[in-house]
Order: C-alpha cells, then sequence, then structure tokens
C-alpha cells in the first residue's frame, strides 16, 4: 500500500510540473513570437537583434540531455532587454523590481546549489555505505548503471558487470542504482534477492527526477523543485 500511494503522488506531481512548465513554454514562445512580429513591422533593429540572440539555443531544445549551460549564450541578450524595458518604468520601480529580482534569483541560485550538493553526495554515500563493508570482508560485489555507481562503486571495491564477460556467481553481491540505469543491469538477474536499500530524503529540495531536470529536460523543464525521497 505505502509503495502504491508513493508511486500515484509521484505521478500526479510529474502530471502537474509537466503541464505548468508546458504552459510556461507556449507563452514564453508566443511573447517572443509576437516581439519579432512588432519590430519586424516597426522595422526595430536592435529589438529584432535581441530577440533573435534569445534564440541561439533553439537547435538543441530538442536534446534529452540539455544542461543549463546551453542557454548561458542568450544572458547577456535578456539582460539587454531588461534594461531596455526599464527605460519604460519609474526609476525607483524599476530599483525596487531590480532588487527583488536579484534576491529572488540569489535565494533561488542558492537553494539549487544546496540541493544539487546534497544529491551529489548521497550518491557517493550511498555507494560507500552499499558496498565497502561487504568488499572489506571478502565479498564480491558487482556494479552497473551510471553516475554514482560508475564512479563511486569502484573506488570501494566493486567490479564492473559486463554481459556475457563478467559474469557473477551464486551468492555474489550486486549494487546498482535504480535512477541511475540500475533497472537495466537488474533485467540479466531475474532471480535475485533485495538485501539492503537507501533512500535519499531532500531538505532542500531536488534537482533531478520528478519533473525537475537540472541536467537533463527529459527528466523536467525546472531546475529545481520540492521533494520527498
Amino acid at each position: 500500500m505505502t509503495s502504491t500511494r508513493s508511486s500515484s503522488r509521484g505521478f500526479v506531481s510529474v502530471l502537474i510540473w509537466g503541464r505548468v512548465s508546458g504552459f510556461v513554454a507556449g507563452f514564453g514562445f508566443s511573447v517572443l513570437v509576437d516581439l519579432l512580429l512588432e519590430f519586424w513591422e516597426k522595422r526595430d533593429q536592435l529589438g529584432l537583434f535581441l530577440t533573435l540572440w534569445l534564440l541561439v539555443p533553439l537547435p538543441v531544445v530538442h536534446y534529452g540531455h540539455l544542461p543549463i549551460k546551453y542557454l548561458l549564450p542568450c544572458m547577456p541578450a535578456m539582460i539587454l532587454w531588461c534594461f531596455r524595458l526599464a527605460e519604460s518604468i519609474r526609476p525607483r520601480i524599476a530599483l525596487a523590481a531590480g532588487m527583488v529580482m536579484i534576491l529572488g534569483a540569489t535565494i533561488y541560485s542558492v537553494l539549487i546549489l544546496r540541493s544539487d550538493a546534497e544529491f551529489a553526495e548521497f550518491g557517493r554515500s550511498a555507494m560507500a555505505e552499499l558496498v565497502r563493508p561487504s568488499t572489506a570482508a571478502g565479498e564480491t560485489v558487482w556494479y552497473g548503471g551510471n553516475f554514482s555507481a560508475y564512479w563511486y562503486a569502484p573506488l570501494n571495491g566493486a567490479r564492473l558487470y559486463v554481459a556475457g564477460k563478467s559474469e557473477p556467481k551464486p551468492g555474489d553481491l550486486q549494487v546498482v542504482g535504480i535512477r541511475e540505469g540500475g533497472q537495466t543491469t537488474l533485467a540479466h538477474f531475474p532471480k535475485r534477492s533485495l538485501l539492503e536499500s537507501i533512500h535519499q530524503k531532500y531538505r532542500f529540495g531536488r534537482t533531478m527526477f520528478n519533473g525537475k531536470g537540472l541536467y537533463g529536460n527529459v527528466s523536467g523543464n525546472w531546475l529545481w523543485g520540492f521533494g520527498d525521497s
């Protein structure tokens, strides 16, 4: 019952985040199109230039593994756009809006950094906790998958599983990251018993999975969001 309830909650969360991100993306695209048409009619070369500059990352938006750094080339254009829009606003209002944006962006950035650091540390500590005691006792531990398992499992004495080349024997142990491609490795071993599992608990929100995708837009279009485990 607990597993079913948790899965349903995760599905609803992903659905809500997906719809919100889709609305934001559609709204932003319509604004860009409207601006391009307006500047084309007014023959506003600077407006056209800055708006087209914002479209620099457009050729790679379909890429499943889309890091946020691909959006950095259009940041100067966005800053110049903010300066241009501020010209039509009262100085005090523009100053207040700028301070609010700086404060909000700082808080958002700190949350992303702390959450991502916690996410990386979990993979490191989990692999050490699962692998090191067994290898220290002389047991054979195999690993498969990506990211945490690939980097930290061998540092703790685990061996890489390669289908058809390095087959485990009955009684051997295997460690995988379920969110890191571990399902593919587990599919080769239908007869297995779960001995131990470690779940991550988020204190600063999450940057990956369930609608969030700091490193890949397949997982989600938001850089940070709330999550339980």
